[in-house]
């Protein structure tokens, strides 16, 4: 009797977490999952949202996600990652089923392993253009900087030919004062930490820029700054504003993608 009390206990405790997986709020929580694809019977059926099913737009079923949810699928094997709406149910648990285009987009046939996460409202807009810039040819980059634009470069200061001149006692207490404020004014600003962004790559297009945007992984995109450079080229830069060694950590997990990549110093106003 004691056991069939401690059971249902236990039950009624896991009903309310239980109901509060995959919130539609919980956008930092990465689910374990698997991946498969649609069968081609149900092309031109109604989805559970009341959508015509296609094999060709970004969708997926899910047993329990909110209906009209962006979900992230990465595939776990190779990295890649597609946003999904889910507009349909599928009654397998710990299975989300992709379209044909979505599942190509990541490499799955069959199943696989994969992780979901949901996104907020603000990724629609990447969702719907994910499919702009597929099969654009991945034309040869450029190095990141010019040479002469290349950070951490600085001009070495001039030497001072000129004799010192001891000054009068007035002028002396005034730049004694001027000095005083100008050390602790340095002081202050030293103390702020020197951040940093990540240089990606230089194009010739703007064309080409937005496809190297496209093989960021989906939550860096909204972080990239494209910048006109005056030598006619188009610079990829991401926009972290973090320490050094915060940057280094990104620019290790890019470096297939970008191996020219460079952190950029930021200047202080």
């Amino acid at each position: 009797m004691k056991q069939v009390l401690l059971f249902f206990f236990t039950l009624a405790l896991s009903l309310p977490l239980y109901a509060q997986y995959y919130a539609v709020d919980d956008t930092t929580t990465i689910y374990p999952s698997k991946g498969t694809v649609y069968a081609n019977m149900f092309v031109g059926r109604k989805t559970s949202s009341g959508e015509v099913f296609v094999q060709d737009k970004y969708t997926a079923a899910h047993w329990k996600i909110k209906l009209g949810t962006l979900v992230l699928v990465t595939n776990v094997d190779n990295g890649k990652q597609v946003i999904v709406k889910v507009n349909d149910r599928c009654p397998k648990r710990g299975v989300i089923d992709l379209t044909r285009r979505a599942a190509t987009a990541i490499g799955i046939k069959g199943m696989r392993k994969v992780t979901i996460q949901i996104l907020p409202d603000r990724f629609f807009e990447q969702w719907e253009q994910q499919g702009d810039l597929d099969g654009f040819s991945d034309e040869p980059r450029d190095s990141v900087l010019a040479p002469a634009a290349k950070p951490y470069q600085t001009a070495k200061a001039p030497e001072l030919k000129d004799k010192y001149k001891a000054p009068d006692k007035a002028k002396q207490n005034n730049v004694t004062a001027k000095s005083t404020t100008s050390d602790t004014t340095s002081k202050i600003s030293d103390k702020a930490p020197t951040l940093y962004d990540l240089d990606l790559c230089t194009v010739k297009t703007q064309k080409q820029a937005e496809f190297e945007v496209s093989r960021l992984p989906i939550l860096y995109r909204e972080q990239v700054s494209i910048i006109s450079c005056s030598d006619g080229q188009i610079l990829v830069r991401l926009k972290l504003s973090q320490p050094y060694s915060k940057v280094q950590e990104t620019q290790k997990s890019l470096l297939k993608t970008f191996p020219k990549s460079m952190p950029h110093k930021i200047k202080r106003k």
